[in-house]
């Protein structure tokens, strides 16, 4: 028996080898890939059982290695079909059947799916000025929908927001909400973060919006019975006996609190929005949401203890999995805890086995078992990293720290403490840089950032996190039986929780923590790193090739950054004079004017506004990412309109990024921006402070102000230096002339801020000469009486909306461009608008969303 065990040890711990379970799966996962090149899944079916027929006929007459193959070719056509079908095909009953293009009142029954969250509403420079309370979000797995009248059953995943905070709705829960249900929309400008991408992923189907918490109520399950409701009950039993002892009333109370919610129940609320920044910048996101480390730390200890206690591998083995299947009755079954958990559970039982196991094999099994639940997991990225991160660690592990292994410690003279002792911390070491290394190309590829330094601080939290669980399954355990003994653990576990957060707050204030690319690197670059750094781990010896082969993809990473990742960053034709990019930020504005850049000429980079109502972190969010993917590397003038916050929230974040020259404001707003009364700064004192902290110079411009930029002339038309009124109607007026050689051989671009009835009066007595080509319609379409006579004093071509789209739905104009000819682009219908004047004079546009493209 002692021999045999030895032998399961051994080879779960050093057995390799390609096996049938690997090649099923590298089949699968080919399936899959390929499955992507059309949507028709009964292609595919037809193909799968023509060929399943094929081998089946001629089975018997072809060598064992041909018919082996034939069956892995006839798999990857299964798992096309299949993928296809999960991918493609929805059931008349799904959600999707009822989701239309504009959001529609909709009331819906469904069971809580997750623990919710709170978050708060707004981020950025400008969030405490919001009036907008926290917000409450969690995903709904659909049962019934209300439509025509009737009750009808229904299938498919919600994300659902709720407008307010509401401690009252709880995993499991089955409720009734009534909100505004509409698609999932992916992004409105280049460089945008694709939550549709995101929410297919994670299996989410459409939003469903809820006004305050009046909009849901819960309903009783049939006799309360159900494993929903017995996970309820233990969830609610592990947070209390969790946060007993710990002072909430304090902030590093409620930290702690957050903390151990967060790894121990999986419940990443509100108080843990400041942390995740840092560990982000840091490399230890994963260390935030419960996933495999976090399993692998439980139950590793677990196995640690069960040997010691019982010896044999299959007890062992027994206890580990009991072990896992408490865990599941209190975390949330999310994907990554699900795909942790299957191939916990998968390795566990390859091992009980008592035979020689190979871990590829085990790796393989798990890998499939996921695929063949969620093929679309394939191309998540926490399937990617935890996948080959694990097989990393089964590979090469061993490899790596043997070689880090000084050769005296490996002699029989040497004591075999010291020779446990530095095995032990090899295998620790080289397990961190395999994973690291790994992971590093996806890391990069799906998050646009390289954290050099995550080795070194995964090696100095995983011991320190560790611990933290420790600590927190005991006072779990603990609290479920003494709470007030379990409150002992309580101060511990904050100094902890203090400690990492400090720690981690100072590793990202070192110089390079966090490096952000541009754009996120190729697929190629992505495949040809990984398996460059799988040839560094693996294989000894080539110094010289592998040296070359790593420069040469150093090289090929940077030069990539140079190249701007959207087409929108290149001419529309040649010898462009001038290039607009009106971005989508909802009700907001933000316009990015690009001139010269002819015959070798500097571009000179001109923004209008950078503000919005709807996100006030758009500068991070949208407007950052959106020039880097433009290829715009700075900005040579910041023209803010006027002193409202949906006009310039973005300017502190932008500034954070991309270096800006000089900004020009009105006199009005520099007078606004002095202070207030009560000695609280507001908005506009914050704003020109954040300014003051960079290198850009603030001019104040007025009416009569002229700069020649190149082939372009900027003209000042509002408001006078002396003017005051509401805020509103002190908006700059900014005329851009640029020189043509074709006819007319001027075009002009007219932006008006805010500007409403006064200003536009006074602009109109005065006899200000407003004709434009293109002109933005002032305070993002709002209608006014003297909206008729504007457009009648610009006479536009074309007309821009910067709007949100419910303001574009209570739009008043369309009857009145209608009846001018005027055709408009809003950018709540086609994203980020782009115009271009040629050097010729014609006028080209285009529009981010396609389908919206005129």
């Amino acid at each position: 028996m002692q021999e045999r065990e030895f032998r399961c040890d051994r080879g779960v711990e050093g057995a390799g080898g390609f096996g049938p379970l690997s090649a099923i799966a590298t089949s699968w996962v080919v399936g899959i890939v390929v499955s992507c090149t059309t949507t028709h899944a009964w292609n595919w079916l037809a193909a799968a059982l023509l060929g399943t027929f094929t081998v089946g006929l001629v089975g018997r007459i072809l060598p064992k290695r041909a018919v082996w193959i034939s069956v892995l070719l006839a798999l990857v056509l299964w798992s096309a079909a299949w993928a296809t079908l999960r991918r493609e095909h929805v059931t008349r009953s799904h959600v999707l059947r009822h989701v239309l293009a504009e959001p529609t009142l909709a009331r819906v029954t469904g069971i809580v799916d997750d623990v919710p969250t709170l978050r708060e509403s707004q981020t950025g420079s400008f969030a405490a000025m919001s009036w907008a309370p926290p917000e409450t979000r969690f995903t709904l797995r659909l049962l019934t929908v209300v439509r025509d009248g009737g009750e009808r059953p229904c299938s498919g995943r919600l994300y659902v927001r709720l407008a307010e905070a509401d401690h009252r709705i709880r995993a499991g829960d089955r409720i009734e909400a009534t909100g505004w249900l509409s698609a999932v929309h992916g992004p409105q400008n280049p460089g945008e973060f694709n939550f549709r991408k995101l929410a297919a992923q994670r299996g989410i189907d459409a939003r469903l919006t809820l006004v305050n918490r009046n909009n849901w109520r819960r309903l009783a399950f049939p006799n309360d019975r159900g494993l929903s409701v017995f996970r309820r009950h233990c969830r609610e039993a592990a947070a209390y006996a969790l946060r007993v002892g710990l002072p909430v009333e304090t902030v590093r109370g409620r930290e702690a609190a957050a903390l151990l919610d967060a790894v121990v129940l999986g419940d990443r609320g509100a108080d843990l929005a400041p942390w995740s920044e840092s560990f982000r910048l840091a490399g230890l996101m994963h260390l935030l949401s419960i996933s495999g480390a976090h399993l692998a730390i439980l139950l590793g200890l677990t196995w640690t203890i069960g040997r010691m206690v019982f010896g044999h591998p299959r007890r062992t083995g027994m206890l580990v999995l009991v072990v896992l299947g408490l865990c599941l009755l209190i975390v949330p079954w999310r994907v990554p805890i699900v795909r942790a958990a299957v191939m916990a559970t998968v390795m566990t039982a390859g091992t009980m086995t008592g035979r020689v196991t190979r871990p590829l094999e085990v790796v393989a099994l798990a890998a499939w078992i996921v695929l063949i639940w969620q093929p679309a997991d394939l191309f998540n990225p926490g399937f990617q990293l935890s996948f080959l991160c694990v097989l990393g660690l089964v590979l090469w592990t061993g490899r790596v720290s043997s070689a880090m292994l000084c050769p005296a410690l490996a002699e029989e003279t040497t004591p075999r403490w010291r020779r446990v002792a530095a095995r032990r911390v090899a295998t620790y070491v080289a397990a961190n840089v395999v994973a690291y290394l790994l992971a590093m190309p996806l890391v990069a590829f799906h998050f646009k950032i390289i954290t050099p330094y995550a080795p070194l601080f995964s090696l100095l939290a995983i011991p320190l996190l560790t611990v933290v669980l420790v600590l927190a399954y005991v006072k779990l355990l603990v609290g479920l039986v003494v709470p007030s003994v379990a409150t002992w653990l309580a101060p511990p576990l904050v100094a902890l929780s203090d400690l990492m957060q400090r720690g981690v707050g100072g590793a990202t204030e070192l110089p390079g923590a966090a490096i952000a690319l541009t754009h996120g690197p190729s697929v190629g670059w992505t495949v040809a790193a990984t398996l460059l750094l799988a040839w560094w781990l693996g294989h000894a010896g080539r110094w010289p090739w592998k040296v070359i082969a790593t420069l040469l993809c150093a090289t090929w990473l940077l030069l990539g950054q140079k190249i701007p990742s959207s087409p929108f960053a290149v001419p529309l034709g040649p010898d462009p004079r001038l290039r607009l990019h009106a971005l989508a930020v909802g009700d907001g504005a933000c316009y990015v004017v690009r001139m010269g850049g002819i015959a070798g000429a500097a571009e000179h980079v001109l923004m209008f506004d950078c503000g919005s109502l709807a996100d006030l972190d758009m500068g991070r969010r949208t407007v950052v990412p959106a020039l880097r993917a433009l290829g715009i590397g700075r900005i040579d003038t910041l023209v803010l309109s006027h002193a409202d916050l949906d006009h310039f929230c973005g300017v502190p974040e932008v500034m954070d990024e991309i270096p800006v020259s000089r900004v020009l404001v009105t006199p009005q707003l520099l007078r606004e921006g002095g202070g207030s009364d009560d000695g609280i700064p507001g908005a506009t004192s914050q704003l020109l402070r954040r300014i003051g902290q960079h290198e850009a110079t603030v001019r104040p411009v007025a009416r009569g102000w002229v700069e020649a930029r190149g082939a372009a002339l900027l003209h000042v038309l509002w408001p006078p230096a002396d003017f005051a009124a509401q805020a509103n109607d002190e908006s700059i007026v900014l005329m851009v002339k640029v020189a043509t050689d074709g006819d007319p051989g001027i075009r002009r671009l007219l932006l008006s801020g805010d500007v409403q009835g006064e200003a536009i009066r006074r602009l109109i007595a005065r006899g200000t000469d407003l004709a434009a080509d293109v002109a933005d319609l002032p305070h993002h379409g709002s209608f006014v009486d003297v909206s008729p006579e504007w457009l009648g004093h610009v006479r536009p071509i074309t007309v821009l909306q910067s709007c949100g789209r419910g303001r574009r739905s209570r739009d008043a104009w369309d009857a009145l461009l209608i009846r001018a000819g005027v055709r408009r682009f809003d950018t709540a219908t086609h994203g980020m608008i782009q115009w271009e004047v040629g050097g010729d004079g014609t006028m080209r546009w285009r529009t981010f969303l396609p389908h919206a493209a005129e």
